[in-house]
């Protein structure tokens, strides 16, 4: 915080410093902008929070047109399927507008590549470049949890947490 309070008075900005933060209109993305919120004024921000229907919400992102949103990812079990559209240039989702050849060459090598320490290193140099850019705040990952009878068998979970449903089926049954 202390750090966050410096960087603001060097950069001479009048503070509060007001930001909308848009979030889909729910009650855990409201907690979190509520959250956010609380944590920002101690810094020096006047964060308003904006609900909006989630898929408008996207249309604004696509459009640019915000101060901050919060959007949220499942995640992928594979690094392509987390950062191709998320952070290279013209990615589908890429809303902070990030632009670095050295982020979009190093994903076209590794998706290229089935070499695995060769992918991590690729990882690797674009998680560090991502970080010195700081065009993506990653706040939490969400935990998902599934209850099912006992009559059911063969759901999957997978590295990235989500549950798999297309092994599931029904449990042999003793006796039949």
């Amino acid at each position: 915080m202390a750090k966050a309070r410096a960087l603001i008075t060097a950069s001479g900005v009048k503070t509060p410093i007001p930001v909308q933060l848009i979030v889909t209109a729910a009650a855990q993305s409201e907690r979190l902008g509520a959250v956010i919120q609380g944590m920002a004024k101690d810094a020096g921000f006047a964060v308003s929070i904006v609900p909006e229907e989630f898929v408008t919400s996207l249309a604004q992102a696509k459009s640019g047109k915000f101060d901050a949103i919060q959007v949220g990812w499942s995640g992928r079990v594979d690094p392509d399927g987390n950062l191709n559209g998320l952070v290279n240039t013209g990615g589908s989702s890429n809303y902070g507008l990030i632009h670095d050849l050295g982020i979009d060459s190093d994903l076209k090598a590794a998706a290229a590549t089935a070499d695995v320490p060769a992918r991590r290193v690729l990882y690797s140099r674009i998680i560090d470049r991502l970080d010195a850019l700081q065009g993506n705040i990653y706040l939490y990952h969400e935990r998902y949890f599934l209850g099912v009878s006992d009559k059911i068998a063969g759901i999957r979970y997978y590295a990235d947490g989500l549950p798999r449903l297309t092994t599931a089926g029904y449990a042999a049954q003793a006796g039949a």
